[in-house]
């Protein structure tokens, strides 16, 4: 009881000093102390904006891939879950937001869930001259990258018409394609369709560099989730770590933090 009530009396004192400070500070390196835009989070799904929490969080999955994977820069990443509706787009979304409000950091993320595209609704965009069209010839690559509205961050939406996405996904041009693509940004972010009902995040990992997996707390059986992972590895995908996506605080986070 006692430790519990030292954590609920800290993250008092976290609370109440936070109000009290400066507009967030979102540069890491260098001496620049200007205060920027705040990032804003948004779920795909759910079409709202993540609450300011949710920034700490992607901010630490950024950290964890710079530190833990400093070889990562100009590599493809592949997001990818085991189901449907576990956050994976969501999770691309903003690990690509997070990565490219760093200036020096140019980011790089692509539609390929072809069976169920939605980066173009995400971004505000036209989903004509997308990678479909760049695999079968119809688009070239400058007309496919597409600007946002974050200085560092690009896209490359599925295409409006992608007909068979297994063939496309599958298709020889595509590892020419992101090891073009790669060399121009620091990081290539694909978000893919889940693992258990496609073939595709499988044809694609001999295509990427690494892949990050998302699991949705309290929803996949952990048997869903092995499978996925044993799937993936079997193909010979470098698995980065994981995601517990929508995680459930029965108590408040910060209190979390101090047990």
């Amino acid at each position: 009881m006692g430790k519990t009530f030292e954590a609920i009396e800290q993250a008092k004192r976290e609370r109440d000093s936070q109000k009290a400070t400066a507009p967030l500070q979102l540069k890491e390196r260098g001496t620049d102390t200007r205060a920027e835009v705040p990032l804003i989070l948004i779920d795909t799904k759910k079409k709202q904006v993540l609450p300011p929490t949710s920034f700490e969080q992607y901010q630490q999955l950024k950290a964890s891939l710079l530190n833990r994977y400093p070889d990562l820069r100009h590599k493809v990443i592949m997001i990818v879950s085991s189901t449907e509706n576990e956050g994976c787009t969501t999770t691309a979304v903003n690990l690509a937001k997070a990565l490219a409000r760093d200036e020096e950091i140019k980011v790089l993320l692509i539609d390929g869930n072809l069976r169920s595209s939605s980066l173009h609704q995400a971004f505000g965009l036209d989903n004509k001259n997308g990678l479909s069209d760049i695999v079968r010839g119809v688009s070239d690559t400058e007309q496919a990258i597409k600007k946002t509205d974050i200085e560092n961050l690009f896209v490359v939406t599925s295409g409006k018409d992608a007909g068979n996405s297994a063939s496309i996904l599958d298709s020889q041009k595509l590892k020419p394609l992101l090891d073009q693509l790669k060399e121009r940004f620091d990081f290539v972010i694909l978000d893919a369709p889940p693992v258990t009902l496609y073939s595709d995040s499988i044809s694609l990992c001999s295509k990427v560099d690494g892949v990050i997996f998302v699991v949705e707390a309290e929803k996949t059986k952990w048997e869903v989730a092995e499978e996925a992972k044993e799937r993936l590895k079997a193909a010979g995908a470098r698995i980065l770590g994981g995601v517990l996506n929508k995680r459930k605080y029965h108590i408040p986070q910060a209190i979390y933090k101090r047990l």
